[in-house]
């Protein structure tokens, strides 16, 4: 679904803007990182055809920063009209370091959170 608004954009639809969401700097391991995810658009409209088609729903996962491969969590969420979901991610309790968090299918980045121990 993103692959596709992602990958749908040719040259002249550059300016499509990606999902979004706010990241604290941390969060700390064992509890839940809620995250606002904005821009998320089925198809890119920015040559004035009127506005976009929102997602249905949107998958989060946070992976290992240096290591994109492991998977620490995932979950997912309803997208609203407005194209925006909330999503409550849940951080397990053994995890330190850096993540980085992405938006699926794509694996489109949202940013890195630090987790830290209680």
């Amino acid at each position: 679904m993103i692959l596709g608004l992602l990958g749908g954009c040719t040259p002249a639809e550059a300016q499509c803007a990606a999902p979004q969401a706010d990241i604290p700097a941390t969060v700390v391991s064992g509890a839940i990182l809620t995250l606002r995810v904005s821009n998320l658009w089925e198809d890119c409209h920015d040559t004035g055809e009127g506005r976009g088609t929102p997602l249905t729903t949107v998958e989060i996962e946070a992976v290992v920063a240096g290591n994109t491969d492991d998977v620490i969590a995932t979950a997912g969420a309803q997208v609203g009209a407005d194209a925006t979901a909330v999503v409550d991610l849940f951080i397990p309790a053994d995890v330190t370091g850096a993540l980085v968090i992405r938006v699926q299918p794509g694996a489109v980045v949202l940013g890195t959170v630090s987790v830290t121990t209680p």
